[in-house]
């Protein structure tokens, strides 16, 4: 029950904040087509990468070292202040070179917004952090604090600065940075007011952090490269018209993959600790049978959606989505499959698996984007995901001595975690925050890896 309550609870969370993101995007293609879309699609997948670039692996170490002894937990939020300071200018620098030496790659992504942009990262990289240490104490409501936050006051912010005033994108992306700097200091302070007692820092475990963090960062920089690429390959070819064309349909792609990653988050943990090694299968198979008619109705509905959400200028949209669904069907399933992974100290091939992956993902959107456009660019990134996916299930049966039938043949057993999910979905958002919190175990040793490629 502890499982499914949960996963429930962050869903929650994950749910506003998709809603929210989902719903800024609608409205700034709704006000400033694709285009407009496309130059905030650039500029928020600046913000996931340079976050990612800049995190070092530390955020599950965080979760690690705190969840291991709390009295650590000062120390790694010192720890953190510091790593978000180096990581955000680490990440300035790298996008400066990249748009020095090759300007058409941010394309129209310059000026106020593209320094705006880099102002977000740093209180990004805070709010990561300090959200997975939070994660170590057992926090669950404080873990996804930061994330419902920000995206609720961009969605606020948007509605008024956008829709209300008719202000541009400049004002909009100063006032979101403003904000979002706003809600991270007050995370940060109540991090450290709700920290145990402890030491203010401890040098011993910056060592520790980066030892633990390295398979984890190597496996997030590259997953996070093949999934927000596509982007940048897009404007450098076709412009920010078919950027928003395509950045529209990815998130939406995306936004099916939130459900398994919530699911894994708090599944590794669980293998972590010794449970049976069904258990990821039973989940692989259920995951399996509620996804397939969500995907064919996605498929089907696919061109009245994005008219309907977005407007008739995001009709080719729907053609990406539809390229789209079936590599992000099985990552969603690899999620899984990389959680239960984790949960037994992730060994290097799974973290490098991604590296060919990445290659095989550029060559594509090189040989197809000038030919085939952003259908070309979809197309290349469901070919990657799928590739993973073959391998990631021949070296998941080896390592666990399933058969590939256990992990997707449903059994009728699966059909009751169907309705106990459902039941304690609906219950959960009734529950006292402070009984969720203190319910929640802290995730143990070798669980915290995974969670910055599937949790983020």
């Amino acid at each position: 029950m502890r499982f499914i309550r949960s996963s429930s609870t962050t869903m929650i969370f994950k749910i506003l904040s998709m809603g929210c993101g989902l719903g800024i995007s609608i409205l700034i293609g709704r006000l400033m087509g694709p285009g407009g879309r496309g130059l905030y699609g650039l500029a928020m997948t600046v913000i996931v990468l340079s976050v990612n670039f800049g995190l070092f692996g530390f955020a599950g170490a965080n979760t690690y070292l705190v969840g291991g002894d709390r009295t650590h937990s000062r120390a790694v939020g010192t720890q953190s202040l510091l790593v978000g300071l180096l990581g955000g200018l680490a990440a300035t620098l790298a996008v400066l070179a990249i748009r020095h030496a090759h300007p058409q790659v941010f394309g129209e992504l310059r000026g106020t917004i593209l320094w705006a942009t880099l102002v977000i990262v740093p209180f990004f990289l805070w709010g990561t952090l300090f959200s997975y240490a939070f994660l170590g104490m057992g926090r669950i409501i404080s873990f996804n604090l930061f994330e419902a936050s920000q995206k609720s006051m961009l969605m606020a912010t948007g509605m008024v600065m956008l829709l209300v005033f008719h202000l541009g994108l400049e004002v909009f992306f100063v006032v979101i940075a403003t904000g979002i700097g706003m809600i991270a200091a007050a995370y940060i302070v109540k991090y450290f007011a709700s920290a145990p007692p402890g030491p203010l820092y401890n040098i011993r475990l910056i060592p520790r952090a980066m030892g633990y963090g390295v398979r984890a960062y190597v496996a997030t920089l590259t997953t996070f490269a093949v999934m927000k690429a596509g982007i940048f390959f897009v404007n450098y070819y076709k412009g920010s018209a078919d950027a928003g064309l395509y950045s529209a349909a990815q998130q939406m792609a995306e936004s099916l993959v939130i459900i398994p990653s919530v699911i894994g988050t708090v599944l590794f943990s669980r293998i972590a600790q010794g449970e049976t090694k069904h258990l990821s299968a039973k989940v692989m198979r259920t995951l399996s049978f509620l996804f397939l008619p969500i995907f064919a109705a996605l498929a089907l509905g696919r061109n009245l959606i994005f008219t309907s959400l977005f407007g008739m200028e995001f009709l080719p949209s729907g053609q990406v989505l539809l390229l789209l669904l079936p590599g992000t069907f099985l990552l969603g399933i690899e999620v899984i499959m990389a959680a239960d992974i984790a949960g037994r100290g992730y060994p290097w091939p799974a973290a490098l698996a991604w590296f060919p992956i990445l290659i095989i993902n550029v060559t594509g959107y090189i040989l197809l984007i000038p030919r085939y456009g952003i259908n070309g660019a979809a197309f290349s990134t469901s070919l990657s995901f799928i590739t993973l996916f073959v391998f990631m299930t021949w070296y998941y049966c080896r390592l666990t001595g399933h058969r590939p039938l256990e992990l997707f043949l449903v059994h009728g057993e699966d059909l009751r975690i169907v309705i106990s999910a459902v039941k304690t979905a609906a219950f959960a958002g009734n529950f006292n925050a402070s009984r969720i919190e203190s319910d929640t175990k802290s995730l143990p040793h070798e669980a915290q890896t995974e969670v910055e490629r599937v949790g983020a």
